[in-house]
């Protein structure tokens, strides 16, 4: 692990990190992808820098410049984009580029679509919120595009956290002078709230903390810096296996039901895709009774679509439930869902 203070580590092109974490270097985040990323205070205060970067550069001409996006993407990456841009879910002569979201961990076909925006010359924004450790012939999710936003804390108890992955020097160096002068104050109280929040969801207070949840959300991509715990944590959990155990719970999945093609739709690649979650396919029927089963169990879940074509540009959606394989399960845990899926189908 890299650690040390500012004046023992050469320049990284990450002056922002050193600024923010006071000289603290945690190497593990540091070395996880390529060239270092830029560190931000959410995917969406990444995916706003991004956007204002192609705004300047005329890239997007202006709002009206469209972009295309996945269906379901989330309500509150929607808002960002429309103060820069205009989303879309159909390909047309306006679309200036295209978001990309390696839903739920699994990479896209990122060839196709790569081929396609280089004859067309759009730019391409990989969304990276489920993702931290995946490939796509052998190259790292998010190196692949124009620029990359990651959502750390949807794997990793941060509280909050993402990160801006870009070969682009002229974005890197927009976003990185950004994020060293812009203003902290909102990065505490987005962090304070989001803090009460988790503290309180689950008490007669829910209704309060709800409410200032919803402030927060509104002005989250404005804060730009992320907090020096939320790095430490995120480093502290790949120090202490995170990613291994998510590929040891995803692999126990794959085992227990193989030879079921049925289940296999999409479960593959044990050591190239490390999932945020584990799509599961079957009947309406069947999946609703093992939602109903899983729920009875303490354990969360529900029906959601899953583009098993994996490509924005012709996706074809599936009904799945969710599987959770995230880092806080063991084999027992896994098993015990298993059995419930079994049971239930």
């Amino acid at each position: 692990m890299t650690s040390g203070k500012i004046e023992e580590v050469e320049y990284l092109g990450l002056k922002s990190l050193l600024y923010l974490t006071g000289g603290y270097l945690p190497g593990y985040v540091l070395e996880w992808v390529g060239k270092y990323p830029l560190f931000t205070g959410s995917g969406r205060a990444a995916l706003r820098l991004i956007l204002e970067f192609f705004r300047d550069n005329k890239r997007l001409p202006d709002k009206n410049g469209q972009v295309l996006v996945p269906h379901w993407l989330c309500y509150s990456a929607l808002n960002t984009m429309q103060k820069y841009c205009s989303p879309t879910l159909t390909m047309n002569e306006k679309v200036k580029g295209l978001l990309v979201y390696h839903q739920y961990g699994f990479p896209q076909k990122m060839d196709e679509i790569c081929d396609y925006c280089k004859e067309k010359d759009l730019f391409i924004i990989e969304d990276c919120a489920n993702v931290f450790e995946t490939y796509h012939n052998k190259k790292h999710l998010g190196t692949l595009g124009d620029a990359a936003i990651f959502s750390l804390s949807k794997l990793f108890p941060s509280l909050l956290g993402g990160a801006l992955v870009t070969k682009n020097e002229e974005l890197r160096n927009y976003a990185e002078t950004k994020i060293i002068n812009c203003d902290r104050t909102l990065s505490l109280l987005t962090y304070s709230s989001r803090f009460l929040y988790e503290c309180f969801k689950d008490t007669p207070l829910l209704g309060s903390v709800h409410l200032m949840q919803e402030m927060m959300y509104g002005m989250i991509d404005s804060a730009l810096d992320i907090r020096a715990i939320s790095l430490r944590v995120i480093n502290d959990q790949l120090i202490k296996g995170a990613m291994l155990q998510r590929k040891k719970n995803y692999r126990f999945l794959l085992d227990y039901f193989e030879g079921k093609p049925e289940y296999y739709n999409i479960l593959w690649h044990p050591g190239v895709v490390t999932p945020y979650i584990a799509p599961f396919f079957g009947t309406d029927d069947k999946l609703k009774r093992i939602v109903s089963g899983m729920r009875q169990n303490g354990i969360v879940t529900g029906i959601y679509h899953f583009d098993v074509n994996r490509n924005l540009l012709n996706p074809k959606f599936e009904k799945c439930i969710w599987i959770p394989v995230h880092q806080g399960l063991n084999e027992k845990d896994m098993e015990k869902m298993c059995e419930i899926i079994k049971r239930c189908n």
